[in-house]
């Protein structure tokens, strides 16, 4: 009957524990909205939208290899190492998978030990140890000690011990020890997951563990969009720049060419001024 009662109560404990609080977390389901076939944007050939399909989680790679310019893969080695947002991300990371390790302990018993060991020695110097009532004979010689009295109340001699001087017995012993002190003790703490809790609480530490390292990939996308896109600017303004170098020494050229011809009497001075781009003085 015993053994029934102890049954019972670990099969109620059990199902306690496959309890949980509230219900389960299940992301908006896709909806499709309908829209008029002819307005902008309306989607497929029946005007539902198109379901999103985020992954954000997943890595976008070396997407700039694919430009096959070893100067702007320069740039992108340095930016994914050196970038101060990048590394901020990085820590969170660290620090979210750390708080998620903690969240799943809690599943798993606690168990605390602070053991400590003292040696101590106890000093012979002191005060106390060093006192009249250890040391020498407080009645010091013969002469101070009290007269003892016989029955009929005549003095006695004082006995011949009492007239040394010498230190006593406990003076001469050494007054000092060692003893060594240990402490173990043992904690031992384990919740019951009887409500869900636990399992809540790491679920909701795994679900922002995710959330932290998909942003993580997202500070890396703009952070190699941005790197990408100054480049290519940069590249934009070389050209242009190179292009202005070029024009400007064919009109040298074409200007030279004039000039050789008026000094030749083959052309006349309009076209010398027209390639010197200011207008002719009459």
């Amino acid at each position: 009957m015993k053994s029934l009662r102890v049954a019972s109560g670990w099969l109620g404990v059990c199902a306690l524990a496959g309890c949980s609080v509230g219900p389960d977390y299940h992301g908006p389901p896709p909806q499709e909205y309908g829209m008029p076939a002819n307005f902008k944007n309306a989607g497929d050939a029946h005007g539902h939208w198109k379901v999103g399909e985020p992954a954000d989680d997943s890595a976008r790679g070396a997407w700039w290899t694919i430009f096959h310019d070893s100067t702007l893969n320069d740039l992108m080695t340095q930016a994914m190492t050196g970038n101060q947002d990048l590394r901020v991300a990085a820590a969170r990371i660290a620090e979210a998978r750390a708080m998620d390790r903690v969240a799943a302990s809690q599943f798993y018993p606690d168990i605390t030990f602070a053991g400590s060991a003292t040696r101590q020695r106890t000093t012979n110097t002191g005060p106390i140890q060093r006192a009249s009532l250890v040391g020498q004979n407080p009645f010091g010689s013969a002469a101070a000690a009290p007269a003892a009295t016989g029955a009929a109340g005549a003095a006695m001699p004082a006995p011949a011990s009492t007239a040394s001087s010498s230190p006593t017995v406990l003076a001469t012993q050494p007054l000092t020890s060692t003893y060594n002190l240990f402490r173990a003790p043992l904690e031992l703490n384990w919740e019951l997951d009887l409500f869900g809790r636990v399992r809540r609480t790491y679920e909701s530490s795994r679900a922002q563990r995710q959330a932290i390292e998909r942003d993580f990939e997202n500070v890396a996308l703009s952070v190699a969009a941005n790197v990408a896109v100054n480049y290519f600017a940069l590249r934009s303004l070389d050209s242009e720049a190179a292009i202005l170098d070029r024009t400007i020494a064919t009109r040298r050229e074409a200007l030279r060419i004039a000039e050789e011809r008026l000094q030749a009497g083959l052309t006349s001075e309009l076209d010398v001024t027209r390639g010197q781009g200011r207008p002719r003085l009459e």
